[in-house]
């Protein structure tokens, strides 16, 4: 199985200006751990959180052989079914905090 890790980050030093369509400042990354590459990105705009676009993210990739490993934020119910469905796995390690 290919370990498929989700995180956000936000850019740092960037340009004090945007255009119009400016690029995004937040993203949402999907990182393939196998072939040390970007899978997939979703922009994640002004006063959204990194839930409310993870499906979308999610959505993007194909499942099937996968585990979806990331923050223990990512550890929803929804989330989860939703790469079980699509024939994938998940893993994630939650704290007592």
């Amino acid at each position: 199985s290919e370990q498929v890790a989700i995180d956000g980050k936000c850019q740092r030093g960037r340009l004090p200006f945007e255009t119009i369509q400016g690029t995004p400042c937040h993203l949402l990354t999907a990182l393939g751990r196998e072939l040390g590459q970007v899978l997939a990105q979703v922009a994640i705009q002004n006063k959204e959180a990194e839930l409310t676009v993870a499906p979308d993210l999610l959505n993007k990739l194909d499942w099937q052989g996968r585990v979806l490993t990331g923050d223990a934020i990512f550890c929803q119910r929804k989330l989860c079914q939703s790469v079980l469905e699509r024939g994938g796995d998940y893993l994630f390690v939650v704290k007592g905090n």
